[in-house]
């Protein structure tokens, strides 16, 4: 059975992420009364997204009086302040807003990475509110409005002089670190850069990542997820980030789309949904580089 869970992006290695200690000055207070949440609904005059009235699935909300998100903590997009048991993050941002526009209260169930994306296709809840990676199996099941965009950035040393752009990496003398078993960096990665070299090895472990050959000088560079750029030149000063980390940020190399799961052939609340990501883009944008911020993230050793 193919994984439908919220990583699996091309089946590269991952890194899991817990939430650092966040302290009530710096984190939201809550799902429903968050500033950023506020600032939201407060940019939502008469001209905003409207839901639609002919949406099933907003009659079905409408009719329990709630929106169900089936939630679970993913920094930079969704944390969970431990202190108060309330999440924060631009998954809630947007559930917040999509509950304002219809005229319900919000309902956060947490629910397990493995079986959100059939939650909500059960119909057990109304949106999957994980950073959820496009792929053909999810879209076979639920539907999927991509509001952002995931992707890589490169790690090297900063005395490597190899690699200082990405045009740099379709290089022969480049070597990238790469773990057996992961079609994605021969199948993505080596087929935009076709000269760059592969450095490949076991994985150890599922938080296993490239830095370690880096500084043993077995590689050159080494992919990390975009969101966690910040954390990782925080834990390593003796790195540099390609392209830049801000560029890489909001741009990364390989992007791939990003969405909140929603129920599968409902095109007028896709529609909705479309239009309330364009609208809330300043909003959304600012608060995935707050969360990136490596205070809310660390890396697990």
């Amino acid at each position: 059975m193919k994984s439908i869970g919220p990583r699996a992006r091309f089946g590269q290695r991952v890194l899991i992420v817990a939430v650092a200690a966040i302290i009530a000055a710096c984190s939201s207070s809550g799902a429903s009364s968050s500033p950023a949440a506020q600032s939201a609904a407060a940019s939502a005059g008469a001209g905003g997204v409207q839901a639609p009235a002919d949406s099933a699935t907003v009659k079905k909300i409408k009719a329990a009086g709630k929106l169900v998100g089936g939630i679970g903590q993913v920094l930079p997009w969704t944390g969970l302040d431990k202190g108060t048991g309330q999440y924060f993050g631009a998954t809630v941002l947007i559930a917040n807003e999509v509950a304002k526009r219809i005229g319900v209260t919000l309902e956060l169930k947490p629910v397990g990475n493995d079986i959100v994306v059939q939650e909500v296709a059960a119909g057990n809840i109304d949106l999957a509110l994980y950073p959820l990676y496009t792929n053909p199996t999810r879209l076979e099941v639920i539907d999927m409005v991509p509001w952002s965009y995931g992707g890589f950035c490169y790690l090297t040393l900063k005395t490597n002089d190899k690699v200082k752009t990405l045009a740099d990496l379709n290089n022969k003398d480049v070597r990238l670190q790469a773990f057996d078993g992961f079609p994605f960096f021969e199948d993505v990665i080596h087929k935009k850069y076709p000269n760059l070299t592969l450095v490949y090895r076991p994985a150890v472990g599922d938080t296993d990542n490239g830095v370690a050959d880096l500084l043993a000088g077995r590689a050159d560079v080494a992919t990390v997820d975009n969101p966690l750029v910040y954390a990782f030149l925080a834990e390593y000063p003796q790195l540099r980030s390609i392209p830049e980390p801000d560029a890489c940020l909001n741009d990364p190399d390989v992007p791939t789309a990003i969405a909140i799961g929603s129920p599968k052939g409902d095109a007028a609340f896709s529609k909705f949904l479309t239009d309330l990501y364009a609208e809330m883009a300043p909003q959304i944008k600012a608060e995935l580089q707050k969360y990136a911020d490596p205070k809310y993230i660390v890396l697990t050793p």
